[in-house]
């Protein structure tokens, strides 16, 4: 893959592009790189490079040239990043620990869709592999490492009546260590408070 991410690269420091149109592989391809070696790359290459502009949904030269990163369909264990390695150690060395949290607590209307916040929150989860990540030293492995996972965020929803201490409830929910070799980093819970006048 990082051939393949080497070689787009280098196709667009010279001004060229490739992308998939109907399926076919389109080129705009700089004379300076219109050599064997570049035939030879893509004829190798072709169903990996149809993938990975399928995946990363490159349909037009403009689409090419204005894609930044490229998402790695196809690993999906990474070593750990030096930040990472620190929160690890510490959950290990702490059986868990709330050091780490950042806490984020929003008030929504009565009438929000919350349907559809919970589906802007899941496509962010997507489009982040990092928010999609666990944490595996099982085995004889030595070294840790991450696991990008392609299931969806679990989200909760609690309903609490409003003379609970529905507060401390929240608190715990905020104190409450990740497990991180089995949750995803990100916890989101929604909280329904009813009014003990409407039931509702």
């Amino acid at each position: 893959m990082k051939n393949l991410y080497k070689f787009f690269n280098k196709l667009k420091e010279n001004g060229g592009a490739i992308w998939l149109e109907e399926k076919l592989i389109k080129a705009s391809v700089p004379e300076v790189l219109q050599t064997q070696t570049t035939k030879d790359f893509v004829k190798d290459n072709t169903s990996l490079i149809v993938s990975s502009l399928n995946h990363n949904g490159v349909f037009s030269k403009s689409d090419f040239l204005n894609k930044l990163i490229y998402k790695d369909f196809e690993t999906t264990e990474y070593p750990l990043s030096f930040s990472q390695q620190r929160l690890w150690f510490v959950e290990r060395f702490e059986e868990g620990t709330n050091v780490y949290h950042i806490p984020t607590i929003y008030k929504l209307a009565s009438d929000t869709n919350i349907d559809a916040v919970k589906h802007a929150l899941q496509q962010i989860v997507l489009r982040h592999e990092v928010l999609r990540t666990t944490i595996d030293q099982s085995g004889e492995q030595t070294e840790a490492i991450q696991i990008v996972n392609e299931g969806p965020c679990t989200i909760g929803e609690i309903k609490v009546q409003s003379t609970d201490d529905y507060e401390e409830l929240i608190k715990a929910t905020l104190d409450r260590p990740f497990d991180l070799s089995k949750e995803y980093p990100i916890r989101i819970e929604f909280y329904n408070v009813i009014s003990a006048e409407n039931k509702t």
